[in-house]
This record gives structure tokens, C-alpha cells and sequence, in this order.
């Protein structure tokens, strides 16, 4: 072989060490490259679905506070309906103003025996309310300020001031108006509509109050859109 010859093989030899090289080279980029796009990739649709995944819980948590304001306004509605609807009967308001009087003027024998006649007189219907609007209290308040002349709820708790703590009662006998609100009590706290309740004379002596609870409203709320709902 020549000396020639040597020299080319070398040569040969070489550039194929060079082109391997280069290869394993743009072998690597390439890796790198794929590594990179994958990964880009990755990131992205991750974010995507972060960015769905919001969106998703932004459109549900849109739609339960919907539903939840639409529950408690139509719980409002309700007991502003029913307290509005007994406070305007005229057996109840000539019971209520006899026995108001009655009290008024110390004489609880007569008292009593209205109250007792009231409650008699709407005893009938309670348990049906409650099944229909949620009801939980119906309480008729005597003004002015506001002292407990029946407790349909609980007929053998009476006579107590309730001024310092029902300001809705208090108000609604005040202004004569209509008041719905949340308010807690001495038993326990709840959504609440008051009416003012007239004698004849169209003058304010009182106030019949009819509230529920979260409880039932959470309970049926729950039941209907299959989510959990706490009250703080």
C-alpha cells in the first residue's frame, strides 16, 4: 500500500469520526428540541385546563349563588306572605285587640282567655303551615316597643319584652310597615317577615311575625342542585 493510499484511509477515517459526531450532535439537539416542545406542550395544556377547570368553578359558583339568593328570597316572600295573610284576618285581628287590651290594663284573666281563644282559633291550620311554607314560628307582638303576646309556636311563653333585641318588630310596629329581614331572637336566629297589625281605626297595635329557619331552606336547596351548603 502506498504511502498515499495510508493517507486517504486516514483521511476517510477521520471524516467519519467527524460526521459521527456531528450526528450524535443533531441527535442530541433534536432530543433537546422534542424535549422542549413536549414540554411547552405539557405546559400549555396544563394551563388550558387551569384556565377551564376557573372558569368552571366561576360558572358553578355563579349558578349556587343564584340559587341560594333565589331560595332565601322566596323564603322572605313566603313568610311575608303568611304573616300578611293571618295579620289581616278579622277573627284574629278582634281576638288580638281584645286581648291586648286585656293585657295592656293588667287584667290577665281576660288575657288569657283571648290568647287561648287566638290560639285555638289558628291552631288547626299550624301544622299545615309549617308543611307548606317552612314555617317554624308565628308570634304576635303587642305595641308599642314590643312585648310577646303569643307564641303560637310555643303558647306557654308570654309576656316577655322583646324590644331591646327585635328591632324588626319594633320597626314595623313604629313605622307601620312591612319588614323582612334575619334577626336573631331569644330562641333562636331566622328569616323573618313581620306585618303591622290595625285595629278598625286603621292605628297600629301590634305586629304578627312569621320565620323559618336556614335548616329546611339548606336542606330542600341541597337536595335540589346536589351541593353542600353551610351558613356562617
Amino acid at each position: 500500500m502506498t504511502t498515499n493510499h495510508k493517507k486517504d484511509i486516514i483521511k476517510i477515517k477521520k471524516n467519519m469520526q467527524r460526521i459521527k459526531i456531528s450526528s450524535k450532535k443533531i441527535f442530541i439537539i433534536i432530543s433537546v428540541f422534542i424535549l422542549v416542545t413536549d414540554s411547552l406542550f405539557v405546559a400549555i395544556n396544563y394551563k388550558s385546563s387551569q384556565e377551564e377547570l376557573k372558569k368552571e368553578l366561576l360558572r358553578q359558583k355563579s349558578e349556587y349563588t343564584s340559587s341560594f339568593d333565589q331560595y332565601i328570597e322566596n323564603a322572605y316572600l313566603s313568610m311575608q306572605k303568611l304573616s300578611n295573610y293571618i295579620a289581616n284576618d278579622k277573627t284574629v285581628i278582634r281576638l288580638f285587640e281584645t286581648g291586648r287590651t286585656a293585657f295592656i290594663n293588667n287584667d290577665n284573666e281576660t288575657a288569657t282567655k283571648y290568647r287561648n281563644n287566638l290560639y285555638n282559633y289558628l291552631k288547626s291550620s299550624w301544622q299545615a303551615l309549617q308543611g307548606k311554607y317552612f314555617v317554624r314560628q308565628l308570634h304576635f307582638h303587642i305595641g308599642p316597643g314590643d312585648t310577646s303576646f303569643l307564641r303560637v309556636h310555643k303558647p306557654e311563653k308570654y309576656g316577655d319584652d322583646l324590644s331591646s333585641i327585635r328591632h324588626t318588630i319594633v320597626d314595623s310596629i313604629k313605622f307601620n310597615k312591612e319588614v323582612t329581614g334575619f334577626e336573631s331572637g331569644r330562641v333562636y336566629s331566622g328569616l323573618r317577615g313581620v306585618t303591622p297589625i290595625l285595629d278598625q281605626d286603621k292605628k297600629v297595635i301590634g305586629a304578627l311575625e312569621a320565620g323559618t329557619s336556614f335548616k329546611e331552606i339548606i336542606n330542600n336547596l341541597s337536595s335540589s342542585i346536589h351541593t353542600e351548603f353551610a351558613i356562617l
